[in-house]
């Protein structure tokens, strides 16, 4: 099985996975923390292996963690924000020039 990250990150876990699921096998019932979430891939195999597993996560990179916190508790208002998004191929050179105003806010 091959997992793939939603959001990059250095240290990415993904290439030690086919190491660690044997040891996902014996956490089933139990409690799992994890302080560094990154692209939250050992945590999705870990719920996918068990999906009532009690999971405590964190990341130091605070937009990170109110990505995930705000994709898991607020989906529906973040998938309207990114379907509402601008998207252009000029964007990126207003943003630049500083003329660009986001609609949204």
């Amino acid at each position: 099985m091959v997992s793939y990250t939603v959001i990059p990150r250095l240290g990415n876990k993904t290439t030690a996975l086919k190491h660690l699921r044997p040891l996902f096998q014996s956490m089933l019932g139990s409690y799992y923390c994890e302080p560094f979430l990154g692209s939250g891939c050992v945590l999705r195999e870990i719920k996918r292996i068990n999906p009532d597993a009690y999971c405590l996560v964190g990341d130091c990179d605070d937009l990170l963690s109110n990505f995930y916190i705000q994709a898991f508790m607020n989906t529906d208002a973040l998938v309207e924000l990114v379907n509402n998004a601008p998207m252009h191929e000029n964007i990126f050179n207003q943003l630049k020039s500083g003329e660009y105003t986001d609609p949204l806010y």
